[in-house]
């Protein structure tokens, strides 16, 4: 499912981008904001940081990187008339490394809006920690690194000629596919 909309999301690009950068034009991005981290019991958040380069008029290449982090605390007791408390601490991480393409659907004075898709490696940290048989607290972690999928769409405005700032939605794909909504800072050169 995810591939066939990547794929139709590059077509897209290809055939409908009017952007309007100039070939050689860099951008380095910093975003940070909302995850959604799907049958975990709390959201998250998440920093990532991007890098592109426009190749000609209309599309860019691009590479990002990005982190995702939710964690859960439960305290309690273990049985309503046991004195026995306990304290979990759940964590969750996800990591991407991507490459891709890019390039910007709508461009006019100061006003941008972009879509672009990486694809890459993708890490997934988890430690879970549950009340066992003999009630006692149980830690497990498990590490799996795997074939990653991101896809953004986004708007950037042009405070200067060299400062930008957005908003973005963003969707990865590292395990499970995640959703994301970020603020967004970058630096033209």
């Amino acid at each position: 499912m995810t591939k066939n909309i990547l794929i139709w999301a590059l077509l897209f690009l290809f055939c409908c981008s009017k952007g309007y950068a100039q070939k050689g034009e860099y951008q380095i991005s910093i975003q940070s904001g909302y995850e959604n981290f799907p049958r975990f019991f709390n959201d998250g958040y998440n920093f990532a940081l991007n890098f592109k380069h426009y190749v000609n008029n209309r599309m860019y290449a691009v590479a990002n990187f990005h982190t995702g982090l939710a964690n859960m605390r439960r305290e309690g007791q273990i049985l309503s008339n046991s004195q026995k408390h306990y304290n979990l601490d759940n964590k969750l991480r996800d990591y991407m490394l991507g490459f891709g393409i890019g390039g910007d659907i709508f461009r006019k004075n100061r006003h941008i809006v972009y879509a672009q898709a990486t694809a890459g490696l993708g890490t997934r940290d988890r430690k879970r920690e549950t009340i066992g048989e003999d009630g006692n607290e149980v830690s497990y972690t498990s590490n799996r690194t795997t074939f990653a999928l991101s896809f953004s769409a986004g708007y950037d405005y042009l405070l200067t000629d060299w400062f930008t700032i957005g908003i973005n939605y963003t969707g990865y794909q590292i395990g499970r596919y995640k959703n994301t909504c970020n603020l967004k800072l970058g630096v033209n050169f």
